[in-house]
């Protein structure tokens, strides 16, 4: 037969399995009811700090959620352009380029670096067609004028890993 003061259950609630002893029951039935009551606060301290840890860390994961959803999401240059407003867009870097006389390929591209616009005047060096459409998607995905690069690469140094970059 087991000591009487840990009962593994209490008749009088259920007839079920037995179950062990809380850490509560024991110090409880040892102690008596001062030790219990100081018990309960140390317990209800405990279980407000649990609380507060977890609702802590799960503010922290919503958080983050919310900042890497941001950071997926399409940050657009602008908005996108219609073939109409692409054929007006180039219609005056045409015009200069005649009155120059300065033989040019014109691209145009979307925000996302798509084709849209292309024409290339006569008698226009070969090379000069897929450097006008990379050179505008370039623009484009890296949300800079290509200048910018052009002024990297001229300082030197760590800039020439730009030479690696395609357009």
């Amino acid at each position: 037969m087991r000591p009487s003061c840990f009962p593994l259950h209490d008749p009088a609630i259920s007839n079920s399995a037995a179950l062990p002893p809380s850490n509560f029951d024991i110090v409880s039935r040892l102690f008596g009811a001062e030790t219990r009551a100081s018990w309960n606060r140390t317990e209800e301290k405990r279980m407000s700090k649990k609380i507060l840890v977890r609702w802590f860390v799960a503010a922290i994961i919503l958080v983050s959620g919310f900042a890497i959803v941001r950071a997926q999401m399409p940050n657009p240059y602008g908005s996108s352009v219609s073939l109409e407003n692409a054929r007006k867009l180039a219609a005056p870097a045409l015009a200069e380029a005649e009155k120059n006389h300065w033989n040019v390929a014109v691209a145009i591209v979307d925000t996302g670096g798509n084709l849209v616009y292309y024409k290339k005047m006569d008698n226009t060096q070969l090379g000069s067609a897929n450097i006008a459409i990379e050179k505008a998607r370039c623009a484009a995905l890296f949300k800079r004028p290509t200048k910018a690069f052009q002024d990297v690469l001229a300082a030197g140094g760590d800039g020439l890993r730009v030479l690696s970059l395609k357009g």
